[in-house]
């Protein structure tokens, strides 16, 4: 069964106007959008829009998607942005032994398999950068969501007419615009922001307008507000487990404020809770708090009862601050080729009428402008030919791979060790120990050389147990170098023994 709120402009998708930028989320409860003008001065919220969607079909929500892109094609959106909800990512603060953003990227790549139960493949990674401390570790709060998720959304968006060029995650937007309201009172120290939705409730830590820390509570108004006396107890349980979970990660000092927002009309009571739970100050924030009032857009619109609008409000106002962006890279690639294949349609018509114009003029130049055109077209066969070779670059990649993973391994263990080592790595002893055991010592140029390493003896099936002892950086002869141990056990060693 599907509702609306009876709320003009909300029951129907017809009066919605395609504005400059629009925001959807639909992978909850409902389908939930918002748009925003934008103008000289400043970015004005222009409509919102509900439908509960649950026990619909995904024919049931393109549909509804499509009749909202149709009632909004009277004017071209500039931007289209989704959002990703906290309960379908998976977050993990670590510590990487770098500082260069080029090698933590490589390390994350390579340490994807053992910090989720997805291949690297199947999941979309990106982080924020929380700080470094001792001898050059990064912190980081990584961002994991399954690729087939938003290929999911994108695919529903796509069928729908709607093409998103960029995936947020709704929980930093919130804390960024929070950030903004209270950059006065927090200044420096971080801040506790609790955003309850119908279903569910983000626990975010923020630093400035920097996420260091997310945890997502399967509760939500619709369960405080229905069943009080049972879920309450849960629900302050639970923000307590996530405070513990915090202060655990050693990440910052603990929040000077707890900022509580979202569906909260029905929830004033939790503020005093709050206040006893943690012992610091709590402010109850609403969306029109935090966005302010709309010339073109109601109260009841931005805020309706049990349903919070500010996870698809805030990614407008902060979408292009926002440091996580969860497109897979092919679309990010298509996007980008399909932008430049516009600058060149319109490079072109530009040229094109501009060389008709002086040709109507001055006949004289037909020549020159001729030569000039032969130049152009020059260029583009270069880059189509070059492209070309790429492609056949990739396609022989693509056999290798495919040949690398089905061959035997018949050399023995040195010449295993010999073909597996890369140029960047070099070994300084090998000792082969009872029961097949052996270690390996060695000098690398980077600490992600030592890593790839590891990695490549891990899909070798002539080792187990590939563990690294330990890797110290020196410097020699003025460079930096990487002294490494690497322990492993030779595969069958173990049952032959036995």
């Amino acid at each position: 069964m599907k509702k609306k709120f009876n709320i003009p402009g909300l029951n129907s998708l017809a009066p919605m106007v395609s504005k400059d930028l629009v925001c959807f989320d639909f992978v909850g409860d409902a389908i939930k959008a918002a748009t925003l003008k934008e103008l000289p001065a400043k970015k004005a919220l222009s409509g919102v829009y509900y439908k509960d969607v649950r026990g619909l079909s995904r024919e049931d929500i393109v549909n509804a998607l499509r009749e909202f892109a149709q009632s909004s094609s009277k004017r071209a959106q500039r931007d289209v942005i989704a959002t990703i909800p906290s309960n379908l990512v998976i977050t993990k603060n670590i510590e990487i032994p770098s500082q260069d953003p080029k090698e933590i990227k490589e390390i994350i790549n390579l340490q994807a398999g053992r910090l989720t139960p997805y291949a690297r493949e199947e999941v979309i990674i990106d982080y924020v950068r929380i700080g470094t401390f001792r001898q050059s570790y990064t912190k980081l709060l990584l961002i994991i969501v399954n690729k087939d998720v938003v290929k999911k959304q994108l695919g529903i968006l796509e069928e729908a007419g709607i093409r998103a060029n960029k995936i947020v995650l709704s929980s930093e937007a919130m804390g960024m615009m929070v950030h903004q309201h209270l950059k006065f009172e927090v200044q420096d120290s971080p801040f506790c922001l609790i955003h309850t939705d119908f279903s569910s409730t983000d626990f975010g830590i923020y630093i400035k307008d920097r996420q260091i820390f997310l945890r997502s509570i399967s509760m939500g108004a619709h369960q405080l507000t229905g069943e009080k006396e049972k879920y309450l107890p849960r629900f302050i349980d639970e923000l307590k487990k996530s405070f513990d979970a915090y202060q655990a990660e050693d990440i910052e000092v603990n929040p000077s404020l707890v900022v509580f927002t979202g569906a909260i009309d029905d929830l004033k009571d939790l503020e005093v809770m709050m206040l006893d739970a943690f012992r610091m100050p709590v402010r109850v924030l609403s969306v029109v708090d935090l966005i302010g009032r709309s010339d073109s857009v109601s109260k009841d619109l931005i805020n309706p009862r049990s349903i919070s609008m500010l996870n698809v409000i805030a990614p407008l106002f902060k979408s292009e601050t926002a440091v996580i962006n969860l497109i897979p890279e092919e679309v990010k690639l298509r996007q980008a080729l399909e932008e430049r294949g516009k600058d060149i349609i319109r490079a072109g018509v530009l040229v094109m009428t501009i060389i008709l114009f002086i040709c109507g003029i001055f006949l004289v130049h037909i020549y020159l402008k001729s030569e000039y055109l032969h130049k152009f077209a020059s260029k583009f066969k270069g880059l189509n030919e070059e492209a070309s070779q790429i492609e056949k670059d990739f396609s022989k990649v693509r056999i290798i791979r495919n040949y690398l993973s089905v061959r035997g391994l018949s050399l023995n263990v040195l010449s295993e060790l010999y073909d597996l080592t890369p140029l960047e790595v070099s070994l300084t002893s090998i000792r082969l120990k009872e029961k097949g055991a052996f270690s390996i010592r060695g000098e690398a140029s980077s600490m992600s050389a030592v890593f790839s390493y590891v990695n490549d003896l891990e899909k070798s099936t002539s080792f187990k147990n590939v563990k690294t002892k330990y890797t110290s950086k020196k410097k020699v002869d003025n460079q930096e170098l990487v002294d490494f141990e690497i322990a492993a056990v030779l595969e069958g060693a173990r049952e032959e023994a036995a």
